[in-house]
């Protein structure tokens, strides 16, 4: 059970515990050591069914409420299980997921690589005006991100607001991770069954 359903519960059982004990406390302190009278004992058993009852009916009612705390946070729980099954449930090439379409993915399947389902911008230019040496030289998987930090930051060194390719994928926002696939990533896209 969750912090929330145990905190609520021993209220409930705490409320439940004084309420019997101030019952008991009252028919007790309302015992005469003398004898009484038939309408004396009368008065005192309706007296005493009225808070049978009133006991009850309390603990008819913390039993549902107990009922519903739990029913809700089996509910909760599954949608928790349901939405860890997903996250953790592994991968493979041709999967919709996160926005796009899984092109690679590691030997552990919890960890890959997603191309965008649509064209980020036509007609965009692979440089900033001028090509420049980018030392962009990674050609492993994995690579991508460090290549597309290298172009941004060499063909922005001119005019940081040009548009241009490795740019465009530097602020394409899906999971904040966007970037120009590497070598070895474009020819899992491309040669990929």
């Amino acid at each position: 059970m969750n912090r929330y359903l145990n905190i609520k519960l021993s209220t409930i059982m705490i409320a439940a515990l004084l309420v019997m004990a101030v019952g008991l406390a009252g028919n007790v302190l309302a015992a005469k050591p003398d004898v009484a009278t038939q309408a004396e004992l009368d008065a005192a058993v309706a007296a005493q069914a009225t808070v049978d009852a009133g006991q009850n009916a309390l603990i008819t009612a913390l039993q549902q409420s107990i009922s519903s705390l739990i029913a809700a946070n089996a509910a909760q729980q599954a949608t928790i299980d349901n939405l860890i099954d997903k996250l953790l449930t592994p991968k493979k090439i041709g999967d919709f997921y996160g926005g796009g379409i899984v092109f690679y993915v590691d030997e552990t399947g919890l960890h890959g690589l997603i191309a965008s389902l649509t064209d980020q911008s036509t007609g965009i230019q692979w440089y900033n005006g001028a090509y420049k040496i980018t030392d962009a030289l990674g050609h492993a998987v994995g690579t991508g991100a460090s290549n597309t930090a290298f172009i941004v930051e060499t063909q922005s060194s001119d005019d940081p607001s040009g548009d241009f390719a490795a740019k465009v994928a530097a602020d394409f926002k899906v999971r904040n991770d966007g970037m120009t696939p590497c070598s070895g990533a474009e020819n899992e896209i491309c040669y990929e069954d």
